[in-house]
């Protein structure tokens, strides 16, 4: 048996493998199935049909996309010199609804949004409050 040929296999031998690396995909595909379906139970949805689901990560995707648009605006905007933000605090993702020149395309849509009342169960919309008739 040749030494050289003996001291390669010993040196193989000792070598890492090459770490096995998942492939690449779209990390929206990360909300599953039954996580759309419970943010739908939550939300009193009964039943949900197949296309829902990919409707759903469309548009949690724009949604995200949006809110992490502005707070890296936010955060760039909040730099001092020789201090730079890192942390993002929740005040930066839903301002106070006394700042409306900042408020997020969801606390302005509110005003308008149809919401079910919680003692009919009934869709109602606040700006145009129904009366009983007695």
């Amino acid at each position: 048996m040749d030494v050289n040929r003996l001291a390669e296999s010993k040196h193989r031998a000792f070598m890492p493998r090459r770490r096995f690396r998942k492939l690449a995909r779209d990390n929206i595909q990360g909300v599953t199935r039954p996580a759309i379906r419970r943010l739908a139970r939550r939300g009193g949805v009964y039943r949900i049909s197949n296309e829902i689901y990919e409707e759903a990560r469309r548009a949690l995707k724009d949604r995200l996309t949006e809110i992490i648009r502005r707070i890296v605006h936010v955060m760039d905007s909040g730099t001092t010199p020789g201090h730079e933000r890192k942390v993002v605090t929740t005040r930066d993702v839903r301002p106070s609804p006394l700042s409306n020149a900042l408020a997020s395309p969801l606390q302005q849509d509110t005003a308008t949004c149809p919401t079910v009342s919680s003692t009919t169960g009934n869709p109602t919309n606040p700006t145009r409050q129904r009366t009983r008739d007695k």
